[in-house]
This record gives structure tokens, C-alpha cells and sequence, in this order.
């Protein structure tokens, strides 16, 4: 039987593909009879698999560190020690601020990033903002490129675009109802 571990995957490397994703990369471990793929570790807990020398984790967090590591499996199921560790850190991702022209006097909005989950109703309160007669809110989208919305006044009074919605691209808006 064979009992001989594969070698320690080699130059792992991380790279940031958007703010929730990585792309996780490794030279070829040997074996005296032949690697059957690898395992891949996030902050030492295995998040999967690959049977080639490269793995794309997603469903990953905006501005945070990732620590990676890789171990190399063999047809009896040895496996290598861990690779020295790949670090990564996501960007904050996509976001839009919007700045509301007082119509409510206390404003909510309702919202999703577009293709994404809605906010339970009636939403989020908006601030207030530094400028004098505007609330002001930024909502972090991650990887889309637009936010769906409409905004109420927590009571049951609802401002929906004529049911259209509103949409906002990434950057900072100023809404007047």
C-alpha cells in the first residue's frame, strides 16, 4: 500500500478577483505514485477542492484578510503537510450614497443591490446628513453595479417610482421626492 505523502504545494499565491472573490494559485506537488488533486484552506478551514493547480473562492467579505493554504492528496489518500500561507485582503467593494432632500421627515429606504435580497419593509431609517436639509445614507453593494429602492416614511406612506422602483449606480446621488 502506498503511504508516502504527496510534496507541499509550492508559490501559493492569492489574488483578489472583486471584493467577493479570490483566486487561489499553486505549483504542482509529486508523488511516488501520482497527485490526484488538492485541497484548499481558508484561515485553516477547507473551503474546497481542485483537481488542477488553481481554485476560485467566492462568497467572500468586503475589506477583509483571507489567509490561504493548499495540501496535496494522493490516490490512497495521503496528504501533504499545509503550504507556507497566501494572505489576501478584499477591496470595500461597490457602494452608493444618496443623498435624500428632506420630503419625509423621517425618511426610510427600502432596498436591494440589483438581482439581490430586499431589506425586510419598511427598511432603514436615513440619517441625517451634514447637509442642511438632506438625510444621507451609503450602502455598501458589494460586487453589483446598481441598487434598487423606494423609499417610505416608516408608516405605510411609500414613494416606489410608480411601482417602477428607483435605481442608482455605484457613486453618490442626491434624491429629491
Amino acid at each position: 500500500t502506498d503511504t508516502v505523502a504527496p510534496s507541499v504545494p509550492g508559490n501559493v499565491t492569492a489574488t483578489v478577483q472583486n471584493a467577493s472573490s479570490a483566486q487561489v494559485s499553486w505549483t504542482a506537488s509529486t508523488d511516488n505514485v501520482g497527485v490526484t488533486g488538492y485541497e484548499v484552506y481558508r484561515n485553516g478551514v477547507k473551503v474546497g477542492t481542485s483537481a488542477t493547480t488553481s481554485y476560485t473562492d467566492n462568497g467572500l467579505s468586503a475589506q477583509t484578510s483571507y489567509s490561504y493554504t493548499v495540501k496535496a492528496i494522493d490516490a490512497a489518500g495521503n496528504l501533504s503537510a499545509f503550504s507556507a500561507a497566501a494572505l489576501v485582503t478584499t477591496p470595500a467593494g461597490n457602494s452608493v450614497t444618496i443623498y435624500y432632500k428632506q420630503g419625509y421627515s423621517t425618511p426610510y429606504i427600502h432596498y436591494r443591490p440589483a438581482g439581490g435580497t430586499w431589506t425586510t419593509a419598511p427598511g432603514v431609517a436615513i440619517p441625517v446628513s451634514e447637509v442642511s436639509g438632506y438625510n444621507k445614507i451609503t450602502i455598501n453593494i458589494g460586487s453589483a453595479t446598481q441598487l434598487e429602492a423606494c423609499f417610505n416614511n416608516g408608516s405605510g406612506t411609500w414613494d416606489s417610482n410608480g411601482g417602477s422602483n428607483y435605481l442608482f449606480g455605484t457613486g453618490t446621488w442626491t434624491y429629491t421626492p
